[in-house]
C-alpha cells in the first residue's frame, strides 16, 4: 500500500509539473497577472503592467510594505477590489520568480 501511495505521489507530481510547463491551470485560484482562456493560464495585460510597477519598484529599493502602500494610494486595488498588503505584494514577486 505504501509502495502504491509513493507511485501515485510522483504520477501526480509529474503530471502537475508537466501542466504548469503547458501553462495550463493547475487547480486553486487564478494567479494575479493571469487568466483563464481555454484552459491555459494567459497574461492578463493590465494586472501585468501593475506587476511590472511592483518589480521596478522593489528594484529600486522600496519595501514590500511601502509598495503595498504606493499601489494604494495610487487607487490601484487587488483583484478582488481590496487594498494592497505586504504579503500580497511578497506573493506575486515571489509567483513572477519562479
Amino acid at each position: 500500500a505504501e509502495m502504491e501511495r509513493n507511485l501515485i505521489s510522483e504520477r501526480t507530481s509529474a503530471a502537475l509539473a508537466q501542466k504548469r510547463m503547458n501553462h495550463e491551470k493547475c487547480g486553486g485560484s487564478v494567479p494575479y497577472g493571469y487568466r483563464v482562456a481555454d484552459g491555459k493560464l494567459e497574461p492578463e495585460p493590465a494586472e501585468q503592467a501593475i506587476i511590472q510597477r511592483i518589480k521596478r519598484l522593489r528594484s529600486k529599493g522600496y519595501a514590500y510594505k511601502r509598495i503595498a502602500e504606493i499601489l494604494t494610494q495610487a487607487g490601484i486595488c487587488t483583484r478582488k477590489g481590496t487594498p494592497w498588503r505586504e504579503t500580497q505584494v511578497i506573493r506575486v514577486l515571489q509567483r513572477e520568480a519562479a
